[in-house]
């Protein structure tokens, strides 16, 4: 299921989320580093999907980015693989504290996800 127009996806600096369409969800977005970083916003369906489903964006402007397999989720309270052609990001379960982010190895900064009750907010803070 093809869900995304990159052209209209925008990470604002507070950090806020813009111009996602009704019936996307947000996992993951953040930076490839630090603040001033390459920004990267990882979404999917919010109904009815699967791990294939899922589609990356990165760079500033923002552009869809080739999977080369499926995200991996375990069944350690979350912690998520996503291979892309640029690397693999690492989302630690969030019952492991002391573990954090990366992307090839290298921390990223990943932003709180917003609250996306079913209300199809087109702005997520």
């Amino acid at each position: 299921m093809k869900i995304i127009v990159a052209e209209s996806i925008e990470i604002k600096h507070v950090p806020t989320v813009t111009g996602l369409p009704p019936g996307v969800y947000l996992e993951y977005f953040g930076r490839l580093g630090v603040e001033d970083a390459e920004p990267f916003l990882i979404i999917r369906p919010r109904d009815d999907w699967d791990y294939t489903d899922w589609v990356v964006l990165m760079g500033d402007p923002l552009k869809v980015v080739e999977q080369t397999k499926p995200v991996v989720r375990f069944r350690d309270g979350g912690t998520t693989h996503v291979f892309t052609t640029r690397g693999m990001f690492l989302f630690p379960t969030p019952f492991e504290v002391s573990l954090k982010p990366t992307f090839n190895g290298m921390g990223i900064t990943v932003y709180e996800r917003p609250d996306q009750s079913r209300s199809e907010s087109k702005e997520l803070r």
